[in-house]
Parts: C-alpha cells; sequence; structure tokens
C-alpha cells in the first residue's frame, strides 16, 4: 500500500536542489543514477529512495525531486494495519518541507 503527496518547492528555505534532501536522508540512495547527468541538464526528476524503521514499523520512502522544483513523496507500507502510522508520517515529512515555504 502506498501513499503519496507533494509540495510545491519553489520558495522553501531547505530544499535547494535534489541533492539537499540527501542532508535530510542520508541513508536514501539515488534511484536513478545513470541519470544524473539529464537531472543537471534540467531534463529529468531526481530519485532518492529507501527503507526505513520507526519503532517495529517498517517503510519504504521514495522521493522525486522534479524538474519545477517541486517533490513528490511516497511511503509504502505492507501492513494494511499500519496505514494511520503510514499517514502521519507522510503528513510529517511534509510539513518538515513546507512550513519553511514562504
Amino acid at each position: 500500500m502506498t501513499l503519496k503527496s507533494f509540495i510545491n518547492n519553489d520558495q522553501n528555505k531547505l530544499i535547494k536542489s535534489a541533492y539537499d534532501f540527501k542532508k535530510y536522508f542520508i541513508n536514501l540512495i539515488e534511484l536513478n543514477q545513470d541519470e544524473e547527468y539529464e537531472y543537471m541538464q534540467g531534463l529529468k526528476p531526481y530519485k532518492l529512495g529507501g527503507i526505513f524503521k520507526i519503532f517495529e514499523f517498517e517503510f519504504s520512502l521514495e522521493i522525486i525531486y522534479n524538474i519545477d522544483k517541486s517533490a513528490d513523496f511516497y511511503v509504502g507500507i505492507n501492513n494494511e494495519e499500519k496505514f494511520t502510522f503510514a499517514e502521519y508520517v507522510l503528513q510529517t515529512i511534509l510539513f518538515l518541507f513546507s512550513v519553511n515555504s514562504k
């Protein structure tokens, strides 16, 4: 089960490029390393992803930093009973990266 949300990142003080996400999520890996040149040229989005654990809950997280400086966030969980906790994780991520947007 996957949840998706996005932020418009054009005025965010924390994130000026896709590489800034690596500062906050140091364990995520680049999902499209072979397309980094296209990202640098403004042709393709930058993708990060990984698996993390909070308490006993395991999640997948994917961040796609788009050419228009918006970011898509995907939080996945394989246990439907923990869906509410996954929503909380996604809302927290959105809050952290949108609170400094103005």
